[in-house]
């Protein structure tokens, strides 16, 4: 299995890609939010286009993110990353 780099031509990309059935794709807070930690919405409409892309060529995706936390923070007003869940 290969790793997209983005020094990798268009030719090498599609090469790689063209068996490809199942797409694990880690997206990190960081790059879902702003600089003030709100969901930034232009981020997600592009991703959601390149999904629909490729299922549109047969490739099932699966999204794996940390931003639920990010979001969820930025709601509750709180500044740092919980260390504790409160179970009740």
């Amino acid at each position: 299995m290969g790793r997209i780099t983005v020094a990798m031509g268009a030719a090498e990309r599609k090469e790689l890609m063209g068996g490809v059935r199942l797409a694990v794709v880690k997206i990190g807070s960081s790059i879902l939010t702003d600089g003030e930690g709100r969901l930034f919405e232009p981020v997600f409409r592009e991703i959601a286009k390149q999904v629909h892309g490729l299922g549109r060529r047969g490739v099932r995706t699966i999204i794996v993110s940390s931003g639920a936390i990010a979001s969820g923070m930025k709601k509750l007003g709180l500044s740092e990353k919980p260390r504790e869940l409160d179970v009740r």
